[in-house]
């Protein structure tokens, strides 16, 4: 028996419902405290325009039941909030979130490691999409690969920068596939992953982050960096892979050129040319930011040694931020 509960029935949620269901599971748990809006239909794809102004959960459940007749769905009209997530998450197998709330993504992952339950969180923001997956027990956790939730400004919603409803439906349909691997189990179910979808650029990038010690929720014994032997004394090009949120800061550009031997000079480089940018990614120590990932190829440069990494020439440095996107 496999029992999946789906946070957030919308943009990211009800791809991933219809997935599941199409792909056997036998039951579905929908958590959405909201009501079907006219100008959301365009992604959330279990709706129609007779749906709008009723409830998500009960209109989901009605054309699921249609579809997959023997497919059990329990309605949860509710928001998931950090208090009562622990008792509703651990009745299930895997948690799918796709909600457009921080809160809500640091409170489901939470409460699935407490509760040894796997985890996939999907968020879209324009032409950027992240999907973090957690296996059973945790470790890389949600809160390994972003500590702590953006404040104010910092973070992108869907409802700030907008998405492609085409493209919720990919990302939906991976969190599924991410689920449905969860649920098999073996050695590749136990693994965490990190998936960037570029939309504009047409490419899904898969990284395996690393688990943090001193995290609160998952922390163990201390990992350690791995050894490197890139020559860092030359200055390097760099090509910075740079998400939505932040293209305003170059010129609508996904990928810019910056040079450096270590990648926060890569950083400082970038900033030169792009004035703004760094403010958003370091905070006024000059650290990166909690909320703020970055990759030098596949590597989270926490992992390594930070912004003291070397890179080399043709390197890659990937900038994932927490972004909230998918529900509303």
């Amino acid at each position: 028996m496999a029992r999946v509960l789906i946070v957030g029935v919308g943009g990211v949620g009800a791809p991933a419902a219809l997935a599941l269901a199409d792909a056997g599971v036998t039951a579905l748990g929908l958590c959405d405290p909201d009501v079907v809006d006219a100008s959301n239909l365009h992604r959330q794809v279990l709706y129609r325009t007779e749906d709008v102004g009723r409830a998500k959960v009960d209109a989901a459940a009605e054309r699921l039941a249609a579809l997959a007749p023997r497919l059990r769905v329990e309605r949860l009209r509710a928001r998931l909030e950090a208090d009562s997530a622990g008792e509703l998450v651990a009745r299930w197998d895997v948690v799918i979130e796709g909600t457009d709330a921080f809160a809500a993504k640091f409170a489901a992952s939470d409460a699935a490691v407490r509760a040894g339950v796997g985890l996939v969180s999907g968020s879209i923001v324009g032409l950027d999409a992240t999907i973090v997956t957690v296996a059973p027990g945790g470790r890389p956790c949600y809160r390994c690969v972003f500590e702590e939730p953006p404040a104010g400004a910092d973070g992108a919603t869907c409802a700030q920068a907008g998405v492609l409803g085409a493209a919720a439906g990919v990302v939906g349909a991976l969190a599924a596939a991410e689920a449905l691997r969860l649920l098999g189990g073996g050695a590749a179910g136990r693994a965490g992953a990190v998936l960037r979808y570029d939309v504009g650029a047409g490419t899904v990038r898969r990284r395996a982050p690393r688990g943090r010690a001193d995290c609160p929720i998952c922390g163990k014994a201390p990992v350690a960096a791995r050894d490197t032997d890139r020559d860092g004394g030359e200055r390097m090009a760099i090509s910075v892979h740079i998400p939505t949120p932040l293209r305003k800061y170059t010129a609508g550009k996904g990928e810019v050129a910056a040079s450096g031997a270590t990648v926060g000079q890569v950083l400082d480089d970038l900033e030169k040319n792009h004035p703004g940018i760094k403010e958003r990614l370091c905070d006024d120590s000059g650290a990166v930011r909690r909320f703020v990932n970055i990759f030098a190829n596949d590597e989270d440069i926490r992992a390594m040694q930070n912004l003291d990494t070397p890179v080399k020439d043709g390197d890659e440095l990937s900038i994932v931020p927490a972004i909230a996107g998918g529900e509303l």
